[in-house]
């Protein structure tokens, strides 16, 4: 088995964290958001300086020291990003938490991280923690308006006239900076400690990653801020000199798009399958035009399909698509923006017939992998170097071998040390290695392709092995499918619980002349009709990988139910312990002869 070695950029040739001074000219923009009156308002680099240096005194002021530990609890903003260099230049650590965590795993967070400062979207957020949490808390901060008993982020600015500009940064190296939770898709979340110089070795791995990235550049910052990933982007863009645009709202990033016109956009699976079915429903209610922009998709994706095998498309391609990118393919492209080099993926798998669609219309999305135990992502597909359905080479830093198991294993400056608080070490191989508990392959020409998570496989009661991962896709390729999860293990064969899209299933069966009201029991043409759709996306897979049976919920899987991470990663133990008497009527239904296909809130 190949193993994966690329040197680790020497530390003298890092630059610092907080040290963006000679990323950019100290009047280019920086950072941007949207004001009340729907405008961008820019921050230019010498103004975030100035406005960081003077919220980082203000915290010393109030007693923050080197070592204390900060934790955000708001939604993505500008104001997040300030207060979160204010603390770090104070030497503090900062502990981001997705607002949308559920509040048993928010109350596990604060029990650990013992927290001297909090800093709250608002007074409803500071009233989720604890009493004996706030009590013990030096300093309480609402982004929003504060109130007589707990100071806004205005007021604290605004109390520092003459911010130090040269001295505020008390940060060392070697200083924790951040301590980031795992989703906790199996259990309780888990904290991980970074230091300042291991999260400037993964900012240089990126750089040396994504070289097309530039100052001047623009970035859509849209994710939770907890969110490891898009922290590290954020870093990027502040070393590069590019400018953040924040969305603080996720349910208006589409809209915000063609404004930023961002040259790099993230984001997870879901988000690109919403993007491509939304472009999708264009053609199909396009009247007239449709059999036109079916012809521009299928040019586009022979031309992308020819290139990926490294071959010139045919004259007739060539030619058509001279006339078809401009006029019709472009258009799509510009719901991003239309200046987006390239995208990438990462949380999770992303469909090979959705990478193939989407790069057909010149939308190339590069799948990326990582873990929390390792502040550099794991491996990552380049703009010039990619392979559909791999996550790409290793980046520098890491190194990077698959077990005699096959599980993916890596060791470097930036893989964590062990789980706050936690003296296990089963985590690690006796020669350093951190084990993933991700299941992989190598291709031919040195890709890693990933096969699942090793926890997530399981073992029918025939010793037949199924891989969820490969079979959710295929189901949520499908046009009335919002999410999908696959169960069977120690039973006789699969089955999957599907979240039903209701607005798309109601254009479906609309399309299909069916009746759309999904009752329990389905009206039986309805069921007929999408029990016939379930097995046509499933007809390439092997029999004991094709579910028997299927639960239709009307409802989605989400974070506030405890059902998906912040991420968007499923919870299968939640999901399955909530469902299983469900699943249990399922698997005798179907046993009995009885239907294959029950409908459940």
């Amino acid at each position: 088995m190949p193993v994966e070695s690329i040197p680790t950029p020497p530390a003298d040739t890092l630059p610092g964290l907080l040290d963006w001074r000679a990323a950019a000219t100290p009047q280019a923009p920086a950072y941007a958001e949207r004001s009340a009156d729907g405008t961008w308002r820019f921050t230019t680099w010498a103004q975030h300086r100035r406005a960081v240096a003077a919220l980082s005194q203000a915290l010393v002021e109030r007693g923050l020291a080197p070592g204390m530990r900060l934790l955000i609890l708001a939604n993505t903003s500008y104001a997040w990003e300030r207060v979160q260099m204010a603390a770090l230049g104070c030497g503090a650590v900062v502990v981001g938490v997705d607002p949308r965590s559920a509040d048993a795993q928010l109350a596990v967070i604060v029990s650990r991280v013992k927290p001297a400062a909090i800093v709250a979207e608002d007074a409803t957020q500071l009233q989720r923690l604890p009493p004996q949490t706030l009590t013990a808390a030096r300093l309480l901060l609402l982004l929003r308006t504060g109130d007589e008993n707990t100071l806004s982020l205005d007021a604290v600015e605004a109390q520092v006239s003459e911010p130090s500009i040269e001295s505020w940064n008390r940060a060392q190296p070697d200083d924790i900076a951040c301590i980031v939770f795992t989703s906790g898709t199996t259990g309780e979340p888990k904290g991980i400690a970074y230091s300042h110089h291991q999260i400037c070795l993964a900012c240089a791995a990126l750089q040396a990653t994504y070289t097309q990235l530039a100052s001047g550049d623009r970035f859509a910052c849209w994710l939770p801020l907890a969110n490891l990933f898009q922290r590290m982007v954020n870093h990027v863009a502040m070393q590069l000199g590019a400018t953040t645009y924040f969305v603080e709202d996720p349910r208006q990033l589409l809209d915000r798009l063609p404004e930023i016109r961002p040259h790099l956009l993230i984001g997870v699976p879901r988000f690109f399958e919403k993007l491509y079915a939304g472009m999708q429903a264009r053609v199909d209610t396009s009247g007239a035009l449709r059999p036109l922009l079916r012809l521009a998709l299928r040019v586009g994706e022979a031309s992308a399909t020819a290139r990926r095998q490294g071959k010139a498309p045919d004259l007739l391609i060539r030619s058509l698509l001279a006339v078809v990118d401009p006029l019709i393919l472009a258009r799509f492209r510009r719901a991003l923006g239309g200046e987006t080099r390239f995208l990438v993926s990462g949380s999770a798998p992303m469909p090979l017939w959705l990478l193939e669609r989407l790069h057909g219309l010149g939308l190339t999305v590069l799948e990326a992998y990582g873990v929390s135990e390792n502040l550099i992502p794991v491996a990552a597909n380049r703009p010039q170097d990619f392979r559909f359905g791999t996550v790409g080479r290793p980046l520098p830093g890491n190194e990077v071998r698959l077990s005699a198991e096959g599980e993916v294993e890596v060791r470097g400056p930036s893989v964590f040390a062990g789980y706050l608080d936690d003296p296990d070490r089963s985590m690690f191989t006796a020669d350093g290695f951190l084990k993933t508990g991700d299941e992989g392959e190598w291709t031919e020409d040195g890709f890693l392709r990933l096969k699942g998570r090793r926890s997530e496989l399981f073992k029918l009661s025939t010793g037949r092995r199924v891989a969820p991962a490969a079979i959710e896709p295929l189901l949520t390729a499908l046009p009335w499918v919002e999410q999908a999860l696959v169960a069977g293990a120690g039973r006789p064969f699969v089955t999957a619980m599907i979240a039903v899209n209701t607005q798309a299933l109601a254009q479906w069966t609309q399309a299909h002349g069916l009746p759309s009201s999904l009752a329990e029991p389905p009206p039986t043409a309805l069921a007929q009709a999408l029990w016939q759709s379930l097995e046509a996306a499933v007809a390439n897979l092997a029999p004991h990988e094709r579910p028997a049976g299927v639960l239709l919920r009307l409802t989605p899987f989400s974070i506030e139910a405890g059902e998906l991470t912040p991420n968007l990663k499923l919870r299968r133990r939640a999901i399955l312990e909530r469902q299983g008497s469900d699943l249990d009527r399922l698997y005798a239904d179907i046993a009995a002869g009885g239907p294959r296909l029950r409908v459940i809130v």
